[in-house]
């Protein structure tokens, strides 16, 4: 359910949690953890999230278990960049490379791969990391993916290279390698993976000033974030379509776009 409703998958995830803990099977628990963290995430709860992917994280490595350990630093190094810290999670995207190498699974390697990638395009703190020594292992993820023929996972890995491609400063690499993105998911019908990559070429098309373009681009793509309800793709393509508005001079309809997925009194993060 979840790439199709992440509202009415909650429930399912939650049951499956409450079920965990009753019967106390550690692995269990541990993966029940892990689904609902990834669930409070697109849910735009990040730093619940946070709790949930730590909490299992601990449970798999009291158990020494090295997949699951991997698969959890992978889903924590996300959070942790939606969280603001940037540094430990590519801290825990490089922990989680080591370990998938380690146990020989290509798919949660090239995850962990496109993760140091995509750290790129958050910018919500600096440090001394230039964009340009992830880009290996963004190559290295779609690479991996088609090597395997994961076609979900191809299309997730390119979009990540193709943001970190923008924000160097590579334009038209972007934009080639984020309209690939795009085709390869409509392609698959993969409704999350669309709407991102909707929301890249978007704010792409911002940075060329070509504003009305990239609304054309992501009014699509907010439609189907609130189809699939996640607010946190509604809440990011909501801001790439408002600068986009703002800066065509339409500052009502940008106001009513972040309007529409923001709730004015949610509690502030201090």
């Amino acid at each position: 359910w979840a790439t199709r409703d992440y509202e009415r998958s909650g429930d399912y995830i939650a049951d499956a949690l409450s079920q965990a803990r009753r019967h106390g099977v550690p692995q269990r628990l541990a993966s029940s953890l892990n689904q609902m963290g990834n669930w409070r995430m697109n849910r735009e709860q990040p730093f619940a999230a946070l709790r949930d992917h730590e909490e299992a994280l601990a449970i798999f490595a009291g158990l020494k278990d090295q997949t699951g350990l991997a698969e959890t630093l992978d889903l924590l190094a996300i959070t942790r960049f939606n969280c603001g810290d940037l540094i430990g999670g590519r801290s825990d995207c490089r922990r989680a490379i080591t370990l998938w190498e380690a146990v020989d699974d290509p798919r949660g390697l090239l995850m962990s791969q496109s993760g140091l990638a995509l750290a790129a395009d958050f910018e919500l703190e600096f440090d001394n990391e230039a964009v340009a020594d992830n880009m290996p292992a963004g190559r290295q993820a779609v690479e991996t993916a088609r090597s395997i023929t994961w076609r979900s996972g191809e299309a997730l890995a390119t979009i990540c290279l193709g943001l970190a491609e923008g924000r160097r400063g590579q334009w038209g690499a972007a934009r080639e390698i984020l309209q690939a993105a795009l085709d390869a998911a409509i392609d698959i019908e993969h409704k999350e993976w669309i709407v991102d990559a909707r929301r890249g070429l978007g704010w792409l098309h911002s940075e060329f000033l070509d504003f009305e373009r990239a609304e054309q681009i992501l009014l699509p793509a907010q439609d189907m974030a609130c189809e699939i309800n996640s607010e946190i793709w509604q809440r990011q393509t909501a801001a790439a379509l408002a600068t986009a508005l703002m800066r065509q001079d339409r500052p009502d309809e940008a106001q009513a776009a972040l309007d529409a997925v923001l709730a004015v009194d949610g509690p502030a993060r201090t």
